[in-house]
């Protein structure tokens, strides 16, 4: 015959095996892991708007390539002016929300700040392309790349040439 107390503890014991959590440790584990997955959830949820603290500013669209052009060029201005220096930025991020605006002179600075309409063009990327001195400058950096790599191009391919002989 079994006396009472052994046939408690055989309960207790039986009854913690049949439970879900065995420990305190697994209970907190358990805990985490679905703390981790409502928070994966709510990063999957993705905003369409900064909120109204940021004045409801839109997400940034780069399925636009006008857009993409743009954060392109600002990413690479180092490189558009070569004594001018420019803090490094954080990387390929592009801004989880952002605007594209109009700039607008002030009327005090109508004579030296304005563009006049030949110089006006739909986007950054224009502008830079149209301004003769940037032009210039492009080209010459271009070429100074091209000329530093055609004496490699030229041991490359004529190694080549006598692997296939």
């Amino acid at each position: 015959k079994k006396l009472a107390t052994q046939v408690h503890v055989d309960t207790v014991d039986n009854l913690m095996e049949k439970s879900v959590v065995a420990s305190a440790g697994q209970a907190k584990q358990r805990i985490r892991e679905t703390d981790r997955w409502k928070a994966k959830r709510k990063a999957q949820k993705k905003q369409d708007n900064a909120g109204p603290g940021w004045f409801n500013m839109p997400a940034t669209n780069l399925d636009d390539p006008e857009v993409r052009d743009h954060f392109r060029v600002l990413r690479n201005r180092g490189a558009l002016d070569p004594k001018r220096f420019y803090k490094r930025s954080h990387g390929d991020s592009v801004p989880k929300f952002s605007s594209m605006g109009t700039v607008i002179a002030p009327a005090a600075e109508f004579y030296s700040a304005n563009l006049t309409k030949r110089e006006r063009k739909r986007n950054v990327v224009d502008e830079i392309l149209a301004d003769r001195n940037q032009k210039k400058n492009l080209k010459r950096r271009f070429d100074k790349i091209q000329d530093e790599k055609l004496p490699r191009r030229a041991k490359t391919t004529e190694k080549k040439r006598r692997k296939l002989k």
